[in-house]
Order: C-alpha cells, then structure tokens, then sequence
C-alpha cells in the first residue's frame, strides 16, 4: 500500500508531537517532516513534496500566506488547516478522511473529540499541473 506523505507545521511542539504520534499510527500516512514556522514549511514543501500537509493556524508568519506559498510551491499539495479560535472542530476520523480524499474546495467539519488540540479544520488544495 502507498502512503501519503505528510509534512506538520505547528509552532506548538506538543500538538506537533501529538499530531504526529497519531497520524504516524495510521498504515497508510508517513509523516515526512515537521516544522514550526511559515519559512520552514515552505522551504520543506519545496524540497520534500509531501502529498498534504497539516498547519495549525497559530503558526508565527500567517498561515494563510504559508498556504498560499506551499501550494505555489508544490502544485497540488493539499492542505489541513487546524483553528484553535473557531465554533467548530473535528474528529480524528474527519482528519484522517481530509488526508485521503482530494478536495478541490474549503471545507469546515464538526468535532467529536481530538484532545482539545483544536476546533476546527479546513481542506485547501491547489489545482495540480
């Protein structure tokens, strides 16, 4: 079975370590690499070309304009979003699900439960050349 490649950012080392303890624990999901700020993630989105990757949205240098240059970058990465501020969160199936399924638009999913760690999580991808 082929795995998906993942690359974490969070400034958070503790939901980085926890985030990848789970995700790793999955057959199918290699996490890559991790970093915790904008120019690290870029820099690891161009040299490692994971297949997603996973951003909490407290990460220093706007994690939106790291979206934005990890998807120019490497052309049809998808991207996680993690909120800690929003009304609404996600399961660690919906997470998992998010990874596997391409997704062509923003999506925000209702939480049962992943630790507290965050409320809510949006799917970017950019189109594929």
């Amino acid at each position: 079975m082929a795995k998906v490649s993942v690359l974490l950012v969070s400034n958070n080392r503790g939901l980085r370590t926890s985030l990848h303890s789970i995700l790793e624990s999955e057959a199918w999901i290699d996490v890559v690499a991790s970093a915790d700020d904008r120019s690290e993630a870029v820099r690891l989105t161009k040299d490692l070309r994971p297949e997603v990757v996973v951003i909490d949205d407290s990460v220093t240098g706007d994690h939106l304009q790291a979206c934005e240059e990890m998807m120019e970058v490497s052309p049809g990465v998808k991207v996680v979003v993690l909120g800690s501020s929003g009304k609404t969160t996600s399961s660690h199936d919906e997470i998992l699900r998010s990874i596997g399924e391409p997704r062509t638009d923003v999506e925000t999913t209702e939480k049962t439960s992943m630790k507290g760690s965050m409320e809510s999580v949006s799917v970017h991808s950019s189109p594929a050349n």
